[in-house]
This record gives C-alpha cells, sequence and structure tokens, in this order.
C-alpha cells in the first residue's frame, strides 16, 4: 500500500543532500517511490527520474543526488513510500542464459499486483512487456545496479522479458 512517510518518521538535511530514515522502522530502500518537497515543490527523488536519483544509501542515510542546498532543513517532504501488503512473493531471479537473446523473465500473470527486477550485473539489462526485450525502445533499460518497481510501469500482467548482452547478467526479481 501506497502512504506517505510521517514527519517523524525522517530528519531532512538539506546542506548535506541527506534525508536520515533511521525512525522508519524496518524502512527498504527498494519501496521509496518519490520525495517531493513540498515547500518547493521539487522531486528531489523519484524512481528511474535521471537527476532525481539517491548517491548512496547506508545506515538509514538516504545522501540525494539532487542539489538541495539552497532548501532548509526545515522544508516538510512529502516521502512516498510503497508499505508493501503482506503476501508470498515467487522468486523470477536469476541470470542470462544466453547473451544477446530475450529469455522469459515472468510469465503471463493475470493476477500480478506487485513485483520489482534489481540488475546486479555490470551492464545493462533491458525489461519489456510488449515482445522480446531488446537494447532499444520500447524496451526498458535497466543500468547496473538499478531498480524497478513494475508499479512504476503500471503492473503488466502480460509476460515480461529480459535480455542482457553477455550470458550470466545476473538479476534479482519478485512477483506477487
Amino acid at each position: 500500500m501506497k502512504s506517505i512517510l510521517p514527519s517523524s518518521a525522517y530528519t531532512f538535511s538539506a546542506s548535506a543532500k541527506q534525508i536520515n530514515v533511521s525512525a522508519a522502522t524496518g524502512f527498504d530502500i527498494r519501496r521509496l517511490l518519490a520525495v517531493i518537497n513540498v515547500k518547493t515543490g521539487e522531486t528531489i527523488y523519484g524512481q528511474g527520474l535521471g537527476e532525481a536519483k539517491y548517491a548512496s544509501f547506508a545506515s538509514n542515510i538516504i545522501t540525494l543526488q539532487y542539489d538541495t542546498t539552497s532548501m532548509s532543513d526545515s522544508d516538510p517532504l512529502a516521502v512516498h513510500y510503497d508499505r508493501a501488503e503482506a503476501g508470498t512473493l515467487t522468486n523470477r531471479s536469476g541470470s542470462i542464459a544466453v547473451g544477446g537473446l530475450a529469455q522469459q523473465l515472468m510469465p503471463a500473470n493475470p493476477m500480478r499486483v506487485a513485483g520489482f527486477v534489481q540488475n546486479e550485473s555490470v551492464a545493462s539489462l533491458w525489461i519489456s512487456d510488449l515482445g522480446d526485450a531488446a537494447p532499444a525502445s520500447p524496451s526498458i533499460e535497466l543500468p547496473s545496479g538499478a531498480f524497478l518497481d513494475l508499479a512504476a510501469i503500471g503492473v503488466p500482467t502480460a509476460e515480461l522479458s529480459i535480455f542482457g548482452a553477455t550470458a550470466l547478467q545476473a538479476f534479482t526479481a519478485r512477483e506477487r
């Protein structure tokens, strides 16, 4: 379930470009959807947004790529977070079997309500719900280390395919 974290769950250090989420019990960076500075209207973090990504996450401190140094620590933030509903996740993790060929990532599933894919390899992977994935549009590029919440593309129920240029490119994936 998507929600906004209460202001008691985080502290903002604008000059350091950091958000401390130590007070958010069980915080999982993979479930962070967006952070918006309510005062300025700026999106300072958004899944898949170019400059609005995080640079690092360690010890419950999110260091942002976005320049927040002109903002104030007291600026209210809307921290959009996916509090996953209880349910069993099906593991779809693996690696590219044959480089240069698309393979199935997840079978068609009309009951799919959530899922994610994280690229664990050093080169880009490509994901598609429109047929075989390929290293071009309309496939979605997943750079090294990137995380894709399927909610960002509408939680497709069609088969998902994945493409990697070389064999053994690893990925982590789950669906519910």
